[in-house]
């Protein structure tokens, strides 16, 4: 019978296949209840069975690395993760990948997944930045999940992501605008096409993602109780599904001033250029917001990164962590913790209070010399 431990499922029967039996346990992956579970339990004990009788076949078909992903890992991603949108993105873009496309999941070793990794590595983004090795890692995880439901499926017998090394990542505090950054990217936004100052106002009074922000609809704007409901969210879970975003000041002005402006679309508010009813395409915002960014010199600096702005600003007016990470829709408070930085005025003034005020002796005092 299937049993729980540590929020996950697990399976507990005999195979009597075997002499003398043997107890079969492990992971059910993506059960979420015990129906889940008992269910799973008893299709992999029937195939057992069937097995025995001769009624299944012992050779599963292989499949091509890019069908699989696409018609079997995709649905599962939609039914089991939080985040299916992220998990699909790299599943599409190492299919896409010349080391693994035409490739059956057999044939694919731990080699060539060594090739596709360097291979994302030295792509580059949207915003045409060199991809962050972080990322890359985290990519690693995702294909290496592929891999394993591959094994569940009984079409290859390893996992060749096990074994891959992840790059080496120094973590480094994220780069947020400071000094009179944000007044010199106002002035060069001017220069922009219309749509870029009101959206970059939006996302850094909200801590928006750039997409969460590009498919923003008049829909999902609450003026009576002044709330953004953002669509699309990274996580199924993100509590501004549900609760909202609350708008500034500044941030309701900007957009009621955009919404009658004749470059608002009728219902996506940052509509594309060249198709009003779809919202603007990430390219064309990172595009244009590089050449923002550049006039205002301002280095190393992305649409994202005013989300880092966000949680840094709110960090440094002392609001309680719990509220930042609902905010920005955080699922663990360890991400929140990322965006939250001391300044050095405030470590400055912190060791300041390192050695007792009355202990403390003059520097003119403690190096006189006596007599």
């Amino acid at each position: 019978m299937a049993f729980k431990r540590n929020g996950r499922w697990f399976t507990d029967y005999y195979d009597h296949n075997q002499t003398p039996p043997k107890r079969v346990r492990h992971l059910i992956r993506g059960a979420r209840n015990k129906f889940d579970a008992d269910q799973a339990e008893k299709k992999e004990q029937a195939d057992l069975l069937r097995k025995q009788l001769g009624l299944l076949s012992e050779e599963v078909p292989d499949h091509l690395f890019t069908d699989f992903g696409k018609n079997v890992y995709v649905p599962w991603a939609d039914s089991h993760l939080k985040q299916p949108a992220s998990a699909k993105c790299t599943a599409k873009a190492w299919a896409d990948l010349d080391c693994l496309k035409g490739k059956h999941l057999r044939e694919i070793s731990k080699f060539d997944i060594d090739r596709a990794k360097l291979a994302r590595a030295a792509e580059k983004t949207f915003n045409g930045e060199t991809r962050r090795k972080s990322s890359v890692n985290q990519e690693l995880i995702t294909v290496s999940g592929l891999f394993t439901l591959a094994m569940e499926h009984k079409i290859i017998k390893e996992n060749p992501v096990h074994g891959v090394e992840p790059f080496d990542v120094v973590k480094s505090p994220p780069r947020y605008l400071v000094g009179d950054e944000w007044e010199r990217l106002q002035e060069s936004l001017k220069q922009s096409p219309p749509y870029l100052l009101a959206y970059t106002t939006i996302l850094l009074g909200t801590g928006l993602r750039e997409m969460e922000g590009a498919r923003m609809k008049r829909s999902d704007l609450d003026f009576v109780r002044g709330l953004i409901f953002p669509r699309d969210t990274k996580s199924r879970t993100d509590p501004r599904r549900i609760k909202g975003v609350p708008m500034s000041k500044e941030v309701r002005e900007t957009l009621l001033a955009w919404l009658e402006s004749p470059y608002c679309g009728k219902d996506y508010l940052f509509p594309s250029l060249l198709n009003p009813n779809r919202h603007i395409p990430k390219d064309t915002l990172y595009i244009h917001f590089r050449h923002a960014v550049e006039r205002a010199g301002i280095p190393d600096f992305t649409i994202h990164k005013l989300r880092h702005t966000f949680g840094t600003n709110l960090a440094a007016e002392n609001v309680p962590l719990h509220d930042i990470k609902e905010l920005m829709g955080h699922s663990k408070i360890e991400t929140t913790l990322i965006y939250t930085h001391s300044s050095l005025a405030s470590k400055r003034a912190a060791v300041e209070h390192a050695i007792p005020q009355a202990k403390v002796i003059h520097a003119e005092e403690k190096f006189t010399k006596a007599g």
